[in-house]
């Protein structure tokens, strides 16, 4: 229009009608919002100030009388509004839909049938998704309309909240409670008022647990009226209970303190079981060094309360000389049996020094019991050489000579009595002998060479002497100016440590700590022998030596307990790898050692420890042995090396050691042979690969020393170099890789000129064996065959086992077979395999909570524990399959060890009983320590030892067709060995992916196109080929990827084209952009499959699906 009719009125008019209608037209859009409800209508009424009625006979002009033009900005609010009260009424609507079905489950209570409620772990995270939902709606400006609903909601689900989180530790900790104080006769008699007040918590927890059971509907369930308080109250009441508990069984504890070494679930059961001495019997091992049984009286057909002998956990038995009383509290008869067992020790002991010149000597020693034979024979050699140096001083020169002489005949005649047929347990005890033996042999040379000429020269101050007072009428030990009382723990029969001049050196320094009021502190590398000189020192006094493998789940309270328990009892405590406490715990630590020093220091007899005043007994000794620099290990703190005197720990003789063992294995040219032996070992160190699993080390050596012993009792003919050679070729082949092989049998070769031993061979068992292998339905192959029985033997002489070899090497299956060997064997194994890596260490070792003190159960520990308490023969298995880390492994650095404890954060010790075994399947050793290669015996899998055949094989038999497998057969040996040297030097995988993998692979795509349909029983052979091919190109190429040079996935298809010409591929492309058409059996391009695309007009483009 032309410009001067712009200001005419009639066009300004029409022009404002025109935008009043544009902005009138974009409000009605806007109220057309689905979100709108009636409540939106009054308020848009309301701004305008005219009334009408929204119904289907409302029309446009009605809403235009609104003159919503005006009204722009409250038409957008409005509608605003209304979608965002929309949003909320959604999520409102969903909460009520999702809570209606919300149920609790049931689980009965194990030992009442109580239904309990489970709360499942997705309750918990729908419970606090929904509370932060409805707190953000609190937030919105838009609340209003909902306010009442969602404040509702807010409380409903923060009272289920409450309530459910109060009911599952009510629940929990009833169920503990319920076993003691109803299930328990004996405790219920001890706490007759708490028992009274468990009895009404008891009424009251099954009142609301019934009521539980009616509705079971979350929110339902838990918005009953005062169910918070009821719980609250009872909960209260419950922890009156477990504080009564926790003072009951400290009350024990401080009646006989070795209790401190037993966890709490284990002291219940010898409480609620302490009148029945047959019961408590199970548990004498963890209270006691060996004893492990009671020879109870019987008085016509019935067992009295009266023990007349002890057996050790090796077998020997002592009788008491004098019956001894059962009756009566637990604790009392315990610590009766405690003296009653000191004397015993003491009066066979006195008994053996009486009667030791009355008749030979290898005849005495048969009298007596092992600790008393070794005591009394090593109080003697003292006697002698006394005697020796005073008929010195008397002017015979050569009486030390004489004596030396005397005792190379003692020592032959017992090296002669092991050759004969003993009993294991008379073979052990004589061999103990006689490594003592070889070192007081050894001591008198000494004193010969230096030309020592009396008792005071400090050559013969410093070493270990027993001597008997009969005076006191008792034994005491003299090293240096330290004195030691003869403790008569009753040690059983076991074995003793070589000593060297290493050895004598840690006694004479951890001796002088004890009688310097300190603790002793031997530090050094792996396998030097820290933790077991400390405990060999014990055994030589004749003391309770508790080990404990540190760990960071110790806290300075459990650590306490301990002191307090050693402090009471008097026995050492020797903490192994105790640098891996963690620092703030060990500075708390170091003022509780000073405590107990201190105390012993001032002659005390009662002291206070922890606020708490205790009894003390003056001969505790605390040891920390601690390796240098490894993974997982702190710093000591200054203030708590002050109070530990240290021992430098280097490694050992192992000539002496090597030679001393083998003279008690029962060689007479020990010399000679230990020098090979050790020569090989050395040799090996340098000459051979460094791999992580090759231990050279004292433990390595003992136990192939142990093999050899073994073979030259089971094969007594044959000469002592070929028993040797046959043990070092036999025990080590397994661990040695393929590429040091021929250089591992060249030092054996030269080191044993013109020997060749065959392997030693059980016939019979590599039978069943085999029987074994085929009943799995797998390849009974030589190799395979021979890995099965290496770790059989393997098994005869270490307690764990570490099987090493890459994935798809067949470790799982070996274990599998020997495992079946023993079923078939009607020997009834059982193996439990876990992940280690799979929960975090606190799930596998279990933790104390530090509020509550109370202890979680790990998985490991609950495994070994079930399997320690079985009472079957035959063989148990933990199988932990999963990578090393020091973390978790060093934890069972006690277990490994020749401990052959577990122990855990809540003083529980749990043995691993000598039909256990740990058997660790791992790729590598890469992370682990040397302290953990040593302790395990390695069986090593090289990747070429077990190839693809078996696998092929094994598939193969599955096959049901004859024809189709000799086909297979034949493309299996076309294709595959190609195949796999192509991709394993040519291409380049995008991830790695071992020759196992890709067999499978081909096997199982193999399985899914050679049916019935594609492949019927009379098809020709090409057409095996056909799928064969196509099966082959994507089990070996389908990981090929692309990098910045090359296309792997295109050279591969020029390679496989050029390389193999019996299938034809079509020209164009890879091989990978074919497929094979299951009706024309060719190959077709996959562009084939892909449906032709048609837009629809109707749908939006952001919901359109293109396949590609």
């Amino acid at each position: 229009l032309d410009k001067e009719m712009r200001a005419w009125n009639a066009y300004a008019g029409l022009d404002d009608a025109v935008k009043n209608m544009m902005t009138s037209l974009r409000a009605v859009t806007e109220l057309q919002n689905p979100a709108i409800r009636e409540r939106h209508w009054l308020e848009l009424m309301k701004a305008t100030g005219v009334k009408f009625e929204m119904t289907d006979s409302t029309t446009f002009a009605d809403l235009l009388a609104l003159r919503l033009h005006q009204y722009e900005d409250e038409v957008k609010n409005i509608v605003d509004k209304a979608v965002k009260e929309m949003a909320m009424e959604k999520v409102l609507r969903e909460l009520d839909n999702t809570w209606k079905t919300m149920e609790f489950t049931l689980e009965p209570h194990t030992r009442t049938k109580l239904p309990l409620v489970v709360v499942q772990e997705e309750l918990i995270e729908v419970l606090e998704e929904n509370q932060v939902q409805l707190q953000n709606m609190l937030t919105s400006k838009y609340i209003a309309h909902f306010l009442k609903e969602v404040t509702d909601w807010q409380r409903s689900l923060s009272q289920a909240d409450q309530v459910i989180h109060i009911l599952i530790e009510v629940q929990k900790t009833w169920s503990h409670l319920e076993s003691i104080f109803i299930g328990s006769q004996d405790i219920r008699n001890q706490l007759p008022e708490d028992s009274a007040r468990f009895d009404t918590i008891d009424k009251d927890f099954r009142e609301i647990a019934s009521e539980n059971q009616k509705d079971l509907n979350v929110v339902r369930c838990t918005n009953r009226p005062k169910l918070n308080d009821r719980l609250e109250d009872i909960k209260s009441r419950l922890s009156l209970c477990e504080k009564a508990l926790a003072d009951y069984l400290e009350t024990k504890r401080l009646a006989f303190p070795r209790f401190y070494f037993v966890s709490a679930a284990d002291l219940l059961d010898i409480l609620s079981n302490g009148n029945e001495p047959e019961k408590v019997m199970r548990h004498l091992t963890k209270l006691f060094d060996s004893m492990a049984k009671l020879k109870l009286t019987e008085e016509d057909g019935a067992t009295i309360k009266e023990a007349t002998a002890m057996w050790a956990k090796d077998g020997e038995h002592m009788p008491f000389p004098s019956p001894c009383d059962l009756s009566g509290q637990v604790e009392v008869w315990l610590n009766r049996l405690l003296e009653k067992q000191c004397e015993t020790v003491r009066y066979h002991l006195t008994e053996a020094v009486g009667a030791y010149e009355e008749k030979p000597r290898d005849q005495w020693i048969m009298d007596y019991p092992a600790q008393v034979a070794l005591t009394g024979s090593q109080i003697w050699w003292t006697v002698e050489v006394c005697a020796a140096f005073a008929k010195l001083e008397e002017g015979y020169e050569n009486a030390l000579r004489d004596y030396y002489r005397k005792q190379v005949t003692q020592l032959n005649a017992l090296i002669v009595h092991l050759l004969t047929d003993l009993t294991p347990g008379d073979r052990q005890k004589i061999m103990t002998i006689c490594t003592i033996d070889v070192h007081a042999r050894d001591v008198v040379m000494k004193l010969v060479a230096s030309k020592c000429e009396s008792v005071n020269d400090f050559m013969w101050q410093c070493q270990l002497r027993h001597r008997w007072d009969d005076k006191e009428k008792d034994c005491f030990a003299n090293i240096c100016d330290a004195q030691f009382r003869y403790a008569h723990e009753y040690l059983g029969n076991q074995p003793r440590l070589v000593i060297t001049p290493l050895t004598d050196r840690c006694y004479i320094t951890l001796t002088q700590s004890l009688h310097l009021i300190m603790g002793g502190a031997p530090a050094g590398p792996a396998g030097t022998g820290k933790t077991e000189t400390t405990k060999d020192l014990g055994r030589a006094l004749g003391i309770m030596v508790y080990v404990f493998n540190c760990s960071e789940q110790m806290d300075y309270k459990s650590i306490g307990n301990i002191y307090k328990g050693l402090s009471q009892t008097g026995a050492w405590g020797c903490f192994d790898e105790f640098n891996r406490i963690s620092v703030e715990v060990l500075s708390v630590i170091a003022v509780q050692v000073k405590s107990i020093q201190d105390a012993i220091r001032e002659k005390k007899t009662r002291f206070l420890f922890m606020g708490e005043d205790i009894r003390l007994n003056r001969t505790v000794g605390l040891f920390i042995t601690m390796n240098p620099g490894y993974a997982g290990r702190t710093e000591l703190p200054e203030k708590v090396k002050a109070l530990f005197r240290p021992c430098a720990m280097f490694v050992p003789d192992f000539d002496l050691i090597s030679e001393i063992m083998m003279v008690a294995e029962g060689f007479t040219d020990a010399r000679l042979l230990a020098r090979k032996f050790i020569t090989l070992y050395s040799l090996c160190k340098e000459l051979l690969s460094k791999q992580d699993h090759y231990d050279w080390g004292l433990r390595a050596i003992k136990s192939v020393l142990v093999v050899a012993g073994a073979l030259r009792r089971s094969d007594p003919g044959r000469p002592e170099d070929q028993v040797l050679m046959r043990a070092l070729r036999d025990f080590n082949i397994p661990k040695i890789v393929t590429d040091d092989m021929p250089v591992f049998m060249g030092l054996i070769g030269d080191l044993f000129p013109a020997l060749d031993v065959p392997r030693k061979r059980n016939l019979d068992f590599e039978k069943l064996i085999k029987q074994a292998t085929v009943d799995l339905k797998l390849q009974p192959e030589d190799s395979f065959i021979l890995q099965v029985v290496q770790l059989q033997e393997l098994f005869e002489v270490r307690h764990s086992v570490f099987i090493v070899g890459n994935a798809g090497t067949g470790k799982s299956q070996i274990w599998k077979v020997l495992n079946r060997t023993y079923h078939n064997q009607k020997r009834k194994p059982i193996a439990v395999d876990l992940n280690p890596k799979a929960v975090t260490n606190d799930e596998l070792f279990g933790i104390i909570n530090p509020a509550t003190r109370e202890w979680k159960d790990g998985l490991f520990s609950t495994i070994m524990r079930d399997l320690a308490n079985l009472t079957s023969d035959g063989p148990k298995w933990i199988v932990l399959d999963g990578d090393i880390d020091p973390m978790w492994i060093e934890s069972l650095n006690t277990v490994m060890d020749d401990n052959k404890v577990l122990t855990l954060a809540s003083n529980e010790r749990i043995p691993l009983n000598p039909t256990m075994r740990l058997l660790f399947e791992i790729s590598h050793l890469r992370t682990a320590t040397p302290a953990t290669v040593s302790r395990a015996g390695i069986l090593y899998i090289n990747p070429a030892d077990l190839g693809w055949n078996p696998q092929v094989a094994t598939w193969i038999e599955t096959r049901e067709i004859q024809s189709e497998r000799a086909n297979l057969t034949i493309l299996f040996d076309k294709y595959v060995p190609m195949c796999l040297d192509a991709v394993k030097s040519r291409f380049k995988k995008i991830t790695p992916i071992v020759e196992g993998a890709h067999i499978h692979m081909l096997c199982r795509l193999l399985e899914c196109m050679l049916t019935s349909a594609t492949t019927p029983a009379d098809c020709p052979k090409e057409l095996y080929e056909l799928y064969f091919v196509f099966a082959c190109v994507w089990a070996f190429g389908s990981a090929l990827f692309q990098d910045q040079i090359t296309d792997h996935r295109l050279e591969f298809s020029k390679w496989w084209i050029t390389e193999f010409k019996s299938i034809k591929f079509p020209v164009q492309g890879t091989v990978f952009d074919y497929y094979i058409d299951p009706e024309t059996k060719k190959f077709e391009s996959w562009t084939k499959l892909v449906p032709k695309f048609r837009l629809d007009s109707e749908m939006p483009l952001q919901v359109v699906f293109i396949q590609k």
